[in-house]
């Protein structure tokens, strides 16, 4: 039989690097229930729909549509993006949605167990792996939309679309990040959390997604150079349509950032989950 000792603020001991190993082991001795829960509410989204999954696939469809029909009709002036623009915006909303679902995954941390989460002993940080793997599915589901439709359009994925699952990484590191933050302030502050994913899902418009790099305002241009999202979200993009970073000095700095805010996130969260739960109750 195993044996398990619980000392006082053990979790005071380990340091950000220790949190995240944690996670990792802790992520590898809960997988079957990761696994149950993850198939539980995967499901639960579409069962009692009369669409069901097809969801999946008009969701993004219909998304893209809105944008390029602003485009025809003169209202949206994206400039000159490189390729069709329907493919330039499709593959851009793709990794904005990767960005938007893996905040939201994170900021549901708590919330995705509170049926059990007093009722269950178990370690609460892996819901954060189950409701990124749920967004990593629909992004799966969704990439191979896009392929099919660039297909369609005559646009040919550059070969080095294969380094994008290390490329979106990054980006959903500091996604992740802020959705942990949002999913701690939730707990006591439901407001601010509020006011964070309408401020979160404002920021579409200060990151070169639906338009060109080449902007003319110098204030938006000061906040796409200097916003890190620009360079994790928009080298998603290039690599799978051009083979190439969107910065690659931006691209590396934002990716040190990343790495250390999800770090600190998750020692903050790891730190404060108990009185966080109590609070819940």
């Amino acid at each position: 039989m195993r044996e398990v000792v619980y000392t006082p603020h053990s979790k005071h001991s380990s340091g950000m690097l220790g949190s995240f190993i944690t996670l990792c082991k802790n992520t590898r001795k809960s997988h079957d229930f990761i696994w149950q829960l993850f198939k539980r509410d995967l499901f639960a989204n579409y069962k009692k729909s009369a669409l069901g999954y097809a969801w999946m696939i008009l969701s993004p469809i219909i998304g893209v549509l809105s944008w390029v029909i602003m485009n025809s009709a003169g209202i949206l002036k994206p400039g000159e993006v490189g390729v069709p623009y329907p493919a330039y915006v499709l593959t851009g909303t793709l990794m904005w949605g990767l960005l938007m679902g893996s905040y939201s995954g994170a900021a549901g941390t708590l919330t995705a167990g509170t049926d059990m989460i007093q009722q269950v002993k178990y370690p609460h940080e892996v819901l954060l792996i189950k409701q990124l793997a749920q967004q990593l599915v629909a992004f799966g589901i969704n990439l191979l939309i896009n392929l099919l439709v660039l297909g369609l359009l005559g646009v040919i994925p550059s070969w080095k679309i294969i380094f994008l699952p290390l490329v979106i990484i990054p980006m959903m590191l500091l996604s992740s990040a802020l959705g942990l933050w949002a999913a701690m302030i939730g707990v006591v502050a439901p407001d601010i959390t509020n006011a964070m994913n309408i401020g979160f899902g404002f920021i579409i418009y200060l990151v070169p997604v639906i338009y060109a790099k080449e902007v003319q305002n110098h204030y938006l241009a000061f906040i796409l150079h200097w916003n890190p999202l620009t360079y994790l979200v928009c080298s998603a993009r290039d690599v799978m349509l051009f083979g190439r970073l969107y910065g690659a000095t931006g691209y590396f700095a934002s990716t040190t950032l990343a790495l250390f805010a999800f770090l600190f996130s998750l020692r903050c969260f790891t730190l404060l989950e108990n009185r966080l739960i109590e609070k819940m109750a």
